[in-house]
C-alpha cells in the first residue's frame, strides 16, 4: 500500500477561519482556541476533507467535547452528504497542546474511529509566507488494562485542492472582501453619507449653542436658514408620508429580495451545469 494522502478543500478551511473570528469577537479573546470537525470522504489512500464544522465545548473542568451534539451533528451531515463520513478533528493554536490530545481521545472513544488532526495556525498569519496549516495522522495505542488511550501523532503533508462550485464561492467572497460587490459599495456610500450628515448636524448644534449663551452674535439670515431645515422635517413627519414612505420602503425591499434569488438561482445553475 502506497502512503496515505490528504486533500483539504477551501470551504473547510473558510469555516475553520469564520469560526476562530466569531469566538474572538463574541467572547473579546484575541487568540481563541476552537474545535470542529472535518467531513468528507475516503478512496483508497486519498482521504479528502470536504467540509468542516464548529463543536460546542462542555462546562466540565477542563472544557472537553460534547459527544451527544457530535454524533448529533453526523446524523444530519449524513442525511445531506451520504457518500461523506466523519474524518476527524480540528483546533486552532502554534502547536498540538495536552487539551488538544484529550479532545482527540474523546473523539476516538465516541465514534469508534481514527481521527486525523488539523492544526490551523490563526495567530501570526499575517507574518507568514505558507498556508499555516499543519495535518498529523493519529496513531492509537491501549496502555493498560482500564483501557487508557495513547495518541502520537504524525505530521502528514497535506494538498490543497478547489472543484468548480467552491471557485465561485471563493472569487465571490474576494470580490465582497473588495468592495466590488455593489451592495458593499452601497452600503459603504450611504455610512459616509451618514456620517457627513452627523458632522454638520454637530456643526449646527455648536452654533446655536454659541449663539445662546453669548459667544457670538445673533445673525438673523443664518437663523432664518436653520428655521426653515427645522420646519421642513416638521412637515414630513405626517401618516401619509409614513404611509408612502414605508409602501416604498417595502417595494424596494422586496425588488431586492427577488434580484437576489434571481442570483442564487444563476449561480446554483452554473455550478450545477459545471457538475454535471
Amino acid at each position: 500500500m502506497g502512503e496515505a494522502e490528504y486533500v483539504l478543500h477551501p470551504l473547510a478551511l473558510l469555516t475553520i477561519t469564520d469560526h476562530n473570528t466569531r469566538e474572538r469577537v463574541r467572547n473579546r479573546v484575541e487568540r481563541p482556541k476552537v474545535y470542529g470537525g472535518l467531513f468528507g470522504n475516503t478512496l483508497a489512500n486519498k482521504t479528502q476533507f470536504h467540509a468542516a464544522f464548529e463543536l460546542p465545548l462542555t462546562l466540565s473542568t477542563p472544557p472537553s467535547i460534547d459527544c451527544s451534539y457530535l454524533l448529533q451533528k453526523l446524523e444530519q451531515l449524513k442525511e445531506v452528504f451520504a457518500e461523506f463520513e466523519f474524518q476527524g478533528l480540528y483546533s486552532t493554536g502554534s502547536c498540538v497542546t495536552p487539551e488538544d490530545l484529550e479532545a482527540l481521545k474523546k473523539v476516538s472513544s465516541c465514534c469508534s474511529i481514527t481521527p486525523a488532526f488539523l492544526l490551523v495556525d490563526l495567530n501570526n498569519i499575517s507574518q507568514s509566507t505558507k498556508l499555516p496549516i499543519q495535518l498529523f495522522r493519529t496513531e492509537i495505542t491501549i496502555i493498560d488494562q482500564n483501557n487508557d488511550l495513547q495518541i502520537n501523532l504524525i505530521e502528514s503533508k497535506v494538498q490543497i485542492e478547489t472543484q468548480a462550485g467552491e471557485e465561485i464561492a471563493i472569487n465571490n467572497l474576494s470580490s465582497d472582501a473588495q468592495g466590488s460587490n455593489p451592495t458593499v459599495e452601497y452600503l459603504q456610500n450611504t455610512r459616509k453619507a451618514m456620517m457627513m450628515l452627523n458632522n454638520r448636524i454637530e456643526t449646527v448644534l455648536q452654533y446655536l449653542e454659541r449663539v445662546h449663551n453669548g459667544s457670538i452674535p445673533f445673525d438673523h439670515s443664518i437663523m432664518r436658514k436653520i428655521n426653515g431645515v427645522v420646519n421642513s422635517l416638521s412637515a414630513e413627519n405626517t401618516p401619509n408620508f409614513e404611509s408612502d414612505f414605508s409602501s416604498n420602503y417595502n417595494d424596494i425591499l422586496l425588488t431586492q429580495y427577488l434580484g437576489t434569488l434571481t442570483s442564487c438561482a444563476s449561480l446554483s445553475n452554473d455550478v450545477f451545469n459545471n457538475i454535471s
